[in-house]
């Protein structure tokens, strides 16, 4: 076999094992984090409202950014009405959901009385991006007629669902 040939075929087998590395599937770098409130009771004349800010502060490496969903749920775990996402909130911005109470089914022992539902928030994290994101949470119930608030909490339970990766300040290997 001549040289040429030799070279020809060497370039071909490091060209194909350059593809298939590079196809192969990389170790994911995104999970979510979930917020959960303790369950409340909410009258058909009170508004819930979940607040979300981002106190990060932007670096020099990026922007701070948070991404999300706020939702609620009835007695039973079921969502109430379609979440509010936030996408790339911003250092110092805020992110809003609200349930009005007449919108909760009732929860009382004869299905009557306020309706008992728990807030949360999921928040995707992605550790590749380095954006850094710090989350400030409330739920408030308020007068669905006055605004006048009832109650604040500030407390939410934290949980991780899915894989969650191994970070190296190394990088990949």
């Amino acid at each position: 076999m001549s040289l040429r040939s030799t070279l020809w075929i060497t370039a071909l087998v490091v060209g194909s094992l350059t593809a298939a590395s590079a196809q192969s599937t990389t170790p994911s770098h995104t999970f979510t984090q979930t917020f959960q409130f303790p369950p409340i009771s909410l009258a058909s004349t009170e508004t819930v409202q979940i607040n979300v800010l981002n106190a990060a502060a932007d670096t020099h490496a990026a922007k701070a950014s948070c991404s999300g969903n706020i939702m609620f749920a009835n007695a039973g775990g079921s969502e109430i009405g379609t979440g509010t996402g936030f996408t790339a909130l911003g250092s110092g911005k805020i992110a809003t959901g609200t349930l009005p109470g007449a919108s909760a089914s009732s929860g009382g022992p004869s299905g009557s009385g306020p309706a008992v539902i728990a807030g949360s928030v999921s928040l995707t994290v992605d550790l590749s991006s380095f954006a850094p994101c710090t989350l400030v949470l409330s739920l408030q119930i308020m007068d669905a007629n006055t605004g006048v608030t009832h109650a604040i909490v500030t407390t939410a339970v934290q949980t991780t669902s899915g894989p969650i990766p191994l970070f190296s300040p190394f990088g990949s290997h």
